[in-house]
């Protein structure tokens, strides 16, 4: 039972980043509420691999997932996730992430994030490729500012390949009131179209969310 205890873990939407988890929310995309468990397989220093069981809508949404990360350089790193899921309306499909990340002082990264997913009832290929330049604020505070400025763009290949939305914004995110409280604050524009034969309209957007963090590792901010 301790064996098991520490390779289970429960996995609520959001936490996604170093801990390997179950999504990985690109800037500018909806998020869906969900939970689900978590059963870690093998682990190297670079890669891990996972058994996944969620819950969304009502459904069970069993998967796997692979994950590997490392350094490209003393500045550069990457990671590259690998999902197979099922889902009630999606039915089988896989989805792709990769990240590359620059270093460009203690307090800016840039980061190219690209997605794609493809199953039995996906348009295609659908894929989405991103820019994001992260940046702190306030550093000396105890409750600094994290803010990443975007520009992105996504698609589909089936039954006509075209680019659906390009789109620009940015992500703000702090602490708020107490250390394990985060508010994000997204607004964006849109420029998109429906199909590929629908004239490109321009789309205002901005979400606001609140997080718990729920963890026994101190909160990070980014």
């Amino acid at each position: 039972m301790p064996r098991l205890s520490k390779r289970l873990s429960l996995v609520f939407s959001g936490d996604e980043d170093e801990d390997g988890s179950f999504t990985d929310r690109l800037p500018g995309q909806e998020e869906e509420d969900r939970i689900g468990l978590q059963f870690s397989g093998r682990e190297t220093s670079k890669s891990r691999f996972d058994y996944t069981l969620g819950w969304s809508n009502g459904h069970l949404r069993p998967g796997i997932k692979y994950r590997r990360q490392g350094a490209l350089s003393d500045k550069t790193t990457y990671r590259f996730t690998e999902r197979i899921q099922y889902e009630h309306e999606k039915n089988v499909y896989s989805r792709t992430n990769f990240r590359i990340s620059r270093l460009l002082t203690n307090n800016s990264i840039v980061n190219w994030s690209s997605r794609l997913t493809y199953g039995e009832r996906t348009q295609g290929v659908e894929w989405t490729t991103q820019f994001s330049l992260l940046n702190r604020y306030k550093i000396e505070d105890d409750r600094p500012i994290a803010v990443s400025y975007f520009v992105s763009a996504a698609g589909v290949t089936r039954p006509d390949s075209y680019t659906s939305v390009y789109a620009a914004g940015l992500d703000y995110r702090r602490q708020f009131v107490r250390d394990y409280l985060f508010i994000e604050f997204e607004p964006s524009a849109n420029y998109r179209k429906l199909t590929a034969e629908d004239n490109r309209e321009l789309l205002w957007r901005a979400v606001l969310r609140l997080e718990i963090a729920i963890s026994k590792q101190p909160a990070k901010l980014i």
